[in-house]
């Protein structure tokens, strides 16, 4: 083993190293891994053993014509999630916040697609009117499930695509049988979800990019980056949030 330098602990900042400005290794799936999810997630999360997890057999029929029909997406959005996130104690939910998200995404050229629930068009017909021109949607029934719709049509969609949700989905994670495939989808999961915060003072939603590096032991030519944390648990949570200290270690020359 090479000798080493002194450890030093650093923060990463956009998959870069403060102290060596050394570039992270990005996500990466191949794409025989990235079918291999699509398919899995389309057969344990959505159609389960003789049953409908999500939905009904007639919303499942509809819902299968939609993405043999749809083309690729830049975006899709969980609705039902950003609406509920900046509502009041008068309104059931708020769809100007899928309006801004919509418009920021549209003005760069991109195409948006909106996950809801149908109720959600009974709230404000000339917002959704403004929505659906410059987006397409795809509501499910109130009593489905929309999040695994979200998700695979996210994956059907293709690697490029992202989605907007503040949701972690662990649960439909655990749905997935194959222990690498759970692995693969985080990894896809972190590289490709907009988490958001909202600005109450501006009631507006501010997005968090995704983590677009790998969050492991990294290991190069010019030495290591290993994440790493304090706790007092043995076993540590299942992390979804970039790991605020790294360790750089430098080969000697």
């Amino acid at each position: 083993m090479k000798k080493l330098q002194n450890t030093i602990y650093v923060k990463i900042f956009m998959g870069i190293c403060k102290s060596c400005s050394q570039l992270l290794q990005t996500t990466n799936i191949n794409k025989e891994e990235f079918k291999q999810l699509s398919q899995s997630f389309m057969q344990n999360a959505i159609i389960g053993k003789n049953i409908l997890y999500a939905s009904s057999p007639q919303e499942l029929k509809r819902y299968m014509i939609f993405i043999n029909s749809m083309k690729p997406y830049n975006l899709v959005i969980d609705g039902l999630n950003v609406a509920y996130a900046m509502r009041t104690k008068t309104e059931a939910g708020s769809l100007k916040p899928i309006l801004d998200i919509v418009e920021e995404f549209h003005k760069k050229g991109q195409r948006v697609l909106v996950i809801g629930r149908i109720h959600m068009l009974w709230w404000s017909k000339k917002t959704m009117k403004l929505i659906q021109e410059k987006a397409d949607t795809f509501f499910t029934k109130n009593i489905s499930e929309d999040d695994p719709f979200l998700l695979h049509v996210t994956l059907m969609s293709g690697p490029q695509t992202y989605f907007i949700s503040r949701d972690l989905m662990r649960n439909l994670k655990y749905k997935l049988i194959d222990p690498h495939l759970k692995n693969v989808f985080k990894t896809w999961q972190l590289s490709r979800q907009y988490l958001y915060k909202i600005n109450k003072h501006k009631k507006t939603v501010e997005l968090i990019e995704p983590i677009s590096f790998e969050m492991k032991t990294q290991k190069s030519e010019e030495g290591w980056h290993i994440p790493f944390t304090c706790d007092t648990k043995l076993i540590l949570p299942d992390s979804y949030s970039l790991p605020e200290k790294w360790i750089c270690l430098k080969n000697k020359k």
